[in-house]
């Protein structure tokens, strides 16, 4: 979880993914309340090719973001933690 920061919906996240033979995928979101799970907005799903060693990079614009939420988080896709 990142410090929480005002005006998200101006801000891109860029990150680099490798899955390897693991399915596991990344859902990245915005929360209102960093500790209630429940405030979790997702803004989409990313993950590599799965079966590569490649990394995938990512650039996500926040921009249709509808919420008030000021802080941005990741989960594990199939495993449901919250970071």
């Amino acid at each position: 979880m990142l410090p929480g920061i005002q005006n998200v919906s101006a801000l891109t996240v860029n990150f680099y993914t490798k899955r390897g033979n693991s399915n596991v995928t990344l859902d990245l979101g915005v929360m209102d309340n960093p500790y209630d799970t429940a405030s979790f907005y997702l803004i989409g799903t990313y993950g590599s090719v799965l079966g590569t060693s490649d990394w995938s990079n990512f650039e996500v614009p926040l921009s249709n973001y509808p919420g008030i939420g000021n802080y941005i988080g990741g989960s594990l896709g199939s495993v449901g933690t919250v970071c």
